[in-house]
């Protein structure tokens, strides 16, 4: 799923303040080689008004 497209989705759900905290490379040996560096692990920090 495209970054852009998960937050949105993460906002639509009713949360605000949406923003990543932490993005990182995701790599695994026995990846795909034609998936290496395409994927990306990201932290995110949203709050869900009561």
């Amino acid at each position: 799923m495209d970054k852009e497209d998960y937050l949105r989705t993460i906002r639509q759900a009713g949360f605000g303040e949406v923003a990543i905290v932490a993005e990182r490379p995701y790599g695994a040996p026995e990846m795909d080689p034609r998936l290496q560096g395409r994927i990306i692990s990201v932290n995110v920090r949203a709050v869900k008004p009561a």
